[in-house]
Formats: structure tokens, C-alpha cells, sequence
């Protein structure tokens, strides 16, 4: 349990870095062109297989070496579409729900 906690430590700046990036610029449904490009280079980076789905949607798949159980992890990468009211002047901005 140690080794994970050590290893997470190790990756926190990494893993807030990608978080950033991926919540500076967000994308509504079906128009996450560049934010599909940024998960796949980062796959690409790991080393990681991946088909494209979609014009934006990825599918990655990560085997162990030995037979056993499969784990399944689904995320959304859309940004959600909100109206905010700020001095009677409406403003449409991405906003990330997750």
C-alpha cells in the first residue's frame, strides 16, 4: 500500500498538470477536438493503445500480464454549457461538471 501512495505522490504534479490543460479550454459535446488531441498525445506518451471512436471519442485499453478480471473506467470529456448572469449581461461559457 505504501508503494501506491508513494507512486501517487510522485505523479501529483503530473496529473495536475493534465488536469489544468484539460479545464482550461473546454469543450461541448461532440466539439472536443482539442481535447481529444491532448488525451491522445498523452496516451501516445505512455504508451498507451487507443482507436479513435467518433470524430472526438477515445477508447483506450490497458492489459495486464497476467489473466484475470476486467476493469472497466468510462469518463466524460465534455465541458456542460451554462448561462451565467453577471450585471444583466448573459455570458455562455464552457464549465466543466467534472
Amino acid at each position: 500500500m505504501n508503494n501506491v501512495i508513494e507512486r501517487a505522490n510522485e505523479l501529483k504534479d503530473y496529473s495536475v498538470n493534465i488536469r489544468r490543460q484539460l479545464h482550461m479550454y473546454p469543450e461541448v459535446s461532440f466539439e472536443e477536438f482539442e481535447t481529444s488531441k491532448l488525451i491522445k498525445r498523452y496516451l501516445d506518451e505512455m504508451g498507451i493503445d487507443y482507436r479513435a471512436v467518433t470524430e472526438t471519442g477515445v477508447i483506450a485499453e490497458i492489459k495486464g500480464n497476467n489473466p484475470g478480471k476486467t476493469v472497466a473506467l468510462r469518463a466524460d470529456m465534455d465541458a456542460f454549457l451554462s448561462i451565467h448572469s453577471f450585471n444583466w449581461i448573459y455570458v455562455y461559457w464552457g464549465c466543466s461538471m467534472c
